[in-house]
């Protein structure tokens, strides 16, 4: 196997191994190569130590120097250099073996050296070929190093649309409460990603038991029956249905993620065995905040996550002076965005009933374009 190297990291690596230490590639780019994908990071591996690597290089600067990580800037781009793991238990040299035995899941634990070829100690090649995702070595000790690793497995199988061995699922449903031990800012990170790729996987998060510790006011949504003409799923499965038709940008997800969250609290059901949602926007809006400040999102984007959670079922009547009230409370970028969640919302109800189709959202667009044109806005 060769692996076609940018010349900018060839460079790094002669100047490396040109003084005697080892450097390999690691990690996500060995596997997104394996799997034909063009690589978005180069990061490396080396047992020269984080002080070496400031002497080989002009421009570097320490993002995780504890745990020997060095950024190596050539031309304007970023290239993580970690130095090996050490086995406390041996006096030798530290090892690229030893360091792939401490990564996360099998498929991210592969490097390669351009003499010795894939170095590939825990079949990580084999799990890409059979599309599934498991824990290096013992999984609990890999869970336990770092619990994000449970988040990260979940990712990988809605990136990659990937199964989780049982082994992992396991471990995960016995450690989900360690979640707790991870920065709300990592756990953001890694649900976005979950929510812009493939959020049925929310359903697995559910099962596990992670969902209750990082995001309990969605997990409590799973059961929540809506027996209403309008509705054929349960407050969770008509989000995730909805989920999987909105646009996948950052603000839209978490709109959509929590655009009905607070029906689990002002669910009731009339005499005609009819349910009834009264004042859900209104507690949707207040957990909704809630939950995003726990997350730590930036204050314009948790004003814009509100704003559509705000009017997302508000009736759109087909004149421009309802069009341009709409454009004068927030704006075109977050009308437009709203319009696209409102179309997703309605694809997850029961479509003979619902009063938001392509060919209204289509209509409002061309209104919407009219207005523009006349610079009546």
């Amino acid at each position: 196997m060769r692996i076609e190297i940018p010349k900018d990291v060839e460079f790094i690596l002669d100047q490396i191994e040109e003084k005697g230490f080892k450097a390999y590639l690691v990690g996500g780019c060995v596997r997104d190569i394996l799997l034909g994908i063009p690589p978005k990071d180069w990061d490396m591996a080396t047992d020269a130590l984080p002080e070496n690597i400031k002497m080989l290089f002009s421009k570097t600067f320490d993002i995780g120097i504890k745990h020997g990580t060095i950024i190596v800037v050539i031309r304007g781009t970023n290239y993580e250099i970690t130095t090996f793991k050490k086995d406390p238990r041996e006096k030798n040299k530290p090892n690229i073996f030893f360091d792939l035995s401490k990564r996360d899941l099998t498929i991210n634990a592969m490097a390669y050296h351009r003499k010795e070829g894939l170095i590939d100690p825990f079949k990580g090649q084999e799990d890409l070929l059979i599309k599934r995702i498991q824990g290096v070595g013992n999984t609990k000790e890999r869970i336990l190093e770092d619990p994000l690793r449970m988040l990260r497995g979940v990712r990988f199988s809605a990136q990659f649309d990937f199964n989780i061995s049982e082994t992992f699922l396991e471990e995960v449903k016995k450690n989900a409460s360690t979640i707790l031990e991870v920065s709300v800012e990592r756990i953001r990170e890694e649900l976005t990603k979950i929510l812009m790729t493939n959020p049925k996987h929310l359903q697995i998060l559910h099962e596990v038991g992670i969902l209750t510790y990082i995001l309990p006011e969605f997990d409590r949504c799973f059961g929540v029956e809506q027996k209403h003409p309008y509705h054929i799923y349960d407050v969770a499965m008509h989000t995730i249905h909805a989920l999987n038709q909105v646009d996948k940008t950052m603000l839209l997800v978490w709109a959509c993620l929590l655009h009905d969250v607070g029906k689990t609290e002002t669910k009731t059901t009339g005499d005609d065995g009819v349910d009834h949602f009264y004042g859900h926007i209104e507690r949707s809006v207040e957990l909704a905040k809630k939950i995003l400040r726990r997350l730590k999102f930036d204050n314009e984007s948790l004003s814009i996550i509100v704003e559509l959670i705000t009017y997302h079922d508000r009736k759109i009547n087909l004149s421009k002076k309802a069009i341009k009230k709409f454009l004068s409370i927030m704006g075109k970028e977050n009308f437009l965005q709203l319009l696209i969640l409102k179309k997703a919302d309605n694809s997850a109800k029961n479509t003979k009933l619902a009063d938001f189709n392509d060919e209204k959202y289509n209509r409002i667009k061309e209104i919407l374009e009219e207005i523009e044109n006349q610079k009546e806005c």
